[in-house]
């Protein structure tokens, strides 16, 4: 299980890609998780739309679970952050963060760690990743 930040949701989004995130955990077998401290971060649509709350499924692709003992990092994290290493800690997680303040904490903590663009190599090398990028350019009509 993968638990993501809202830094590595927006950054897909922001592109563009957010269906590509999900394409590259689930090529990985990854379920993606957040924490409801992150839950509360998200603008996205495309993203709010991914998340439930049960069993996930279908569009459904982004369980939410509830965090305790998060309280302790808030000295140096925001709450996002800061749910994402507890979870990731509580589940043998991969924690999935960009904050280099939390990336220093989540290596203390001896959690599993990437990021953006640990995800975006991976993909790379799993997926023919050109030609997805060249068919979700057509499909969205997006000039590189």
């Amino acid at each position: 299980m993968i638990i993501l930040d809202n830094s590595v949701i927006s950054a897909f989004c922001e592109i563009g890609r957010f269906k590509l995130l999900r394409e590259i955990l689930h090529k990985l077998d990854l379920q993606a998780i957040i924490p409801t401290t992150v839950l509360k971060e998200i603008i996205f649509d495309d993203a709010l739309l991914a998340v439930t709350t049960g069993e996930s499924g279908g569009d459904n692709w982004i369980k939410v679970m509830p965090v305790n003992n998060y309280a302790a990092y808030l000295k140096s994290l925001h709450s996002g952050e800061a749910g994402v290493i507890a979870l990731a800690k509580q589940m043998n997680g991969i924690a999935a963060l960009d904050d280099l303040d939390a990336r220093k904490v989540s290596g203390k903590e001896n959690i599993r760690l990437t990021g953006t663009l640990g995800i975006v190599k991976v993909g790379y090398k799993l997926l023919d990743f050109i030609s997805t990028l060249r068919s979700q350019r057509q499909s969205a009509a997006v000039q590189f």
